[in-house]
This record gives C-alpha cells, sequence and structure tokens, in this order.
C-alpha cells in the first residue's frame, strides 16, 4: 500500500499498525521510534558519481531522481524538501510507488545488482522509522506486538 493509502486504512480501522518514515500526522495517531540512520544515494554502477566513497547531496542538483508520489508519501516530500534546503529543487523525473534514489542506507544490505549505494556526506538529511498506530486501540495483539518490539529495541546488539 502506498503511504497515504496506509494511513487512511489505519484510520479506518483496516490496519492496526504501519511502519512510517515520519512520525504522525494525525492527533488521534502515535507512534514509538525504532531505528534511526542515514539517508543514502543510490546510483547505476557506470554513474559518474558513483566511483566516490560520499557524494555531497548538491552534487545531486542536476541529476533526474526518481521519488516515491510526493502527494502520497511524506517521507519523500521531506527528502524534497531536504535538497531544497541543500540548495536546488530536485528534477524528479519519475514518480513511483516503491522506489526512489534517495534511500535509508540498510536497503544497501539488500545487495541490487547493477546499483550502488552511497552515503551523503554531511549535511545531510536522515530518517528514523516509527511504529504508528492509533492511540485509543484497545487490541490485545497488538499490546503484545508493541511489547515485543520494545524489547527488541532494547535489547543490547549480539
Amino acid at each position: 500500500m502506498q503511504p497515504a493509502a496506509q494511513h487512511a486504512a489505519l484510520k479506518e480501522h483496516r490496519l492496526d499498525l504501519c511502519f512510517y518514515r515520519l512520525g504522525p500526522s494525525a492527533p488521534e495517531l502515535t507512534s514509538e521510534p525504532l531505528s534511526s540512520e542515514a539517508i543514502a544515494i543510490v546510483l547505476p554502477q557506470q554513474h559518474r558519481l558513483a566511483r566516490r566513497a560520499r557524494v555531497a547531496l548538491k552534487d545531486l542538483a542536476d541529476e533526474r531522481f526518481i521519488s516515491f508520489k510526493l502527494d502520497q508519501s511524506r517521507f519523500a516530500a521531506y527528502l524534497y524538501q531536504s535538497c531544497i534546503e541543500a540548495g536546488f529543487t530536485p528534477h524528479i523525473y519519475q514518480q513511483v510507488v516503491e522506489v526512489q534514489r534517495l534511500l535509508p542506507a540498510s536497503t544497501g544490505r539488500f545487495g541490487h545488482a547493477g546499483v550502488v549505494y552511497r552515503p551523503l556526506t554531511q549535511p545531510a538529511p536522515d530518517t528514523t522509522l516509527y511504529a504508528t498506530y492509533r492511540k485509543d486501540d484497545p487490541s490485545p495483539v497488538l499490546r503484545v506486538f508493541l511489547a515485543i518490539m520494545r524489547e527488541l529495541i532494547e535489547a543490547p546488539a549480539p
């Protein structure tokens, strides 16, 4: 589901919990941070910037972007605004449902063929993953899920 559809389904009680890159935008929702990480750039292996160890966000000023639909994703709007704050308006070549050029750095662990992931130099946007749910949801399954989630977050790394 697109983020906007997830949001609507959550508010309409068709979903109990969603994972978002930004906190809730409605007063009846609440969220808990799960993890934070840097934003990385995804480039074709042959791209001129792919040889660099790190890329400055401003170096992307002349690039074409693939982005989540700006009217469907607050995260896409956040990344768009981050580019503006870096001094340029991103040229969005294509808006899609699931993939974009700027992504959380952890997606690089999936190792997609033909692309490279490069961290951005500072100042760079970062992102936090949130579990978002209705404040008044009495579901015992949700409460158990949240308790397990909290335990896993607080557990020391192996």
